[in-house]
């Protein structure tokens, strides 16, 4: 299941980014990159680096949403999370 997502959200992400050129893809891969390396000297620093990364791009998330006055935040970020959370630890 966490293949499928990841597969669906790297088309989804690659067409919607097209314009950005490839540099913005090697800054992600960086950061992910980057993460690893931090928790390299724990047990399992991959899935430490998918917490991290997920609690990040989510915090952002709820704030721009708080910021602007979303109504139904639970419920217009909810399902990005969930789905989120499948890329993120797939």
């Amino acid at each position: 299941m966490g293949l499928l997502v990841m597969v669906a959200f790297m088309i989804w992400r690659f067409c919607v980014n097209w314009e950005y050129g490839i540099e913005s893809r090697i800054q992600v891969a960086m950061i992910v990159v980057w993460l690893v390396r931090v928790f390299r000297e724990n047990a399992h620093p991959v899935f430490l680096a998918g917490i991290a990364s997920w609690c990040l791009i989510y915090a952002i998330v709820w704030l721009v949403h708080l910021l602007v006055g979303t109504p139904e935040t639970v419920m217009n970020v909810l399902p990005k999370m969930i789905t989120g959370a499948f890329f993120s630890f797939g």
